[in-house]
């Protein structure tokens, strides 16, 4: 009875891939998913030229899936990588980071790598430190144990002079 039971709903069931990470419900293009997810192993190598790759893949990503707001939260945070670290003049990465946040604000406001890369671009780009800590509290209020997230939170923490909650 529980193999046919198991088979029945194996049948009913559709695969759709989505952006598992954010919690989104629509679908993403599989094309898409997949240049995002080599576009996030290339940003992850943290370098120069890698997050220019990244970059360009992130780039490829939404030119499939114009409403992919986590590949356009991951360009905006590469741009801001690259911005602070000298990969390119930081007002031309700032600039790009906020070209690609906007659309990722405006489909997904709430996701937490979009309040994540906005939370970045707030601090980096605009010091606008206090605005930048809500965007960050908003992220951990949906995923508080997520690594990038809390470390996001803490360098900001760090850099406004409170050490301790940082390390917390």
């Amino acid at each position: 009875v529980q193999d046919e039971i198991a088979g029945l709903i194996a049948k009913s069931i559709s695969p759709q891939l989505t952006p598992v990470a954010a919690g989104a419900a629509r679908p993403v293009d599989p094309a898409a998913l997949e240049l995002y997810l080599e576009g996030r192993a290339l940003a992850a190598k943290a370098s120069i030229d890698s997050l220019k790759r990244a970059i360009a893949l992130f780039d490829r990503a939404v030119q499939r899936d114009p409403s992919f707001a986590l590949a356009r939260a991951q360009q905006a945070r590469a741009y801001v990588q690259l911005g602070r670290w000298g990969g390119l003049v930081p007002r031309d990465a700032w600039a790009g980071a906020k070209a690609a946040l906007g659309p990722a604000l405006a489909d997904a406001p709430d996701a937490p790598e979009v309040l994540v890369a906005q939370g970045w671009i707030l601090r980096t780009a605009d010091w606008r430190w206090r605005e930048a800590e809500r965007a960050f509290a908003r992220a951990l209020e949906q995923r508080p144990n997520d690594p990038d997230v809390l470390v996001s939170a803490a360098v900001l923490k760090a850099g406004i002079g409170r050490s301790d909650e940082a390390h917390a």
